[in-house]
């Protein structure tokens, strides 16, 4: 008989796109808030539209996970990894740059955002101090999430934006994520001499609050998100 430790895989955290979440509800970065009209303008929002808008949510808690059962694959060539999700929440991400820096000084100002932004997934799993789980990890959450997930999700419009005289800054385009948090876990592998017989033990270590994010997407089909003003001489909207 032998006794195999759970590997804990070193590979970096893959990510495919420039944005991870934040924390944050968004209304401080959502004081610029800009909604496109009809004729594909960017203007500002009302304080009403604000409110609908910035704030996180919420969508399921549950207190279902056990560290006395194994429920993950058992694949004599795989790390023993079990991820139990305790909450669903929609999150303003962080933001990306979407415009060239304008400096305002004549009565009307143009910018444009026309650049297609990709949105990608995100994970933050710490096992044993500073590792990651690794891509095998994040499929292992993401297969256990509760929703849908969606690995990238594109914007493809444009939009015109007509700062003012003393406006100084840029857009940003800041993406709704879904966010499912949890308990991550590796757990100790067994297996026979001959390798046929394979069991996962006892926890050797685990991250209480491992959270993966998903982007969402709109009934078009285009990435979910905030168009926002970046005033770089004050940080608004940044």
């Amino acid at each position: 008989m032998r006794y195999i430790n759970s590997l804990i895989t070193l590979f970096p955290t893959v990510l495919l796109a420039v944005p991870t979440s934040h924390s944050g509800d968004g209304t401080a970065e959502l004081k610029n808030l800009l909604i496109p009209n009809e004729k594909g303008e960017l203007v500002y929002a009302t304080p009403a539209q604000i409110a609908a808008r910035s704030t996180s949510r919420t969508l399921s808690k549950r207190d279902d996970c056990s560290d006395k059962l194994y429920n993950g694959v058992v694949d004599i060539s795989k790390p023993c990894y079990q991820y139990c999700e305790r909450a669903v929440t929609e999150i303003v991400g962080d933001p990306v740059k979407v415009s060239a820096d304008i400096k305002c000084d004549v009565a009307t100002c143009g910018i444009t955002h026309s650049d297609a932004v990709t949105i990608t997934e995100g994970f933050t799993i710490t096992l044993g101090g500073s590792s990651p789980a690794g891509p095998e990890g994040n499929a292992i959450l993401t297969g256990s999430a509760s929703f849908s997930w969606s690995r990238a999700e594109t914007t493809t419009d444009a939009y015109t934006f007509a700062p003012v005289k003393g406006d100084v800054g840029h857009l940003v385009f800041r993406p709704r994520l879904r966010q499912s948090c949890g308990v991550f876990q590796a757990w100790s592998q067994w297996s026979s001499d001959d390798g046929f017989e394979v069991l996962c033990n006892e926890p050797i270590t685990e991250d209480g609050n491992a959270c993966g994010r998903s982007p969402m997407k709109l009934g078009s089909g285009r990435a979910d998100g905030e168009f926002t003003f970046c005033r770089t001489d004050t940080g608004e909207g940044c």
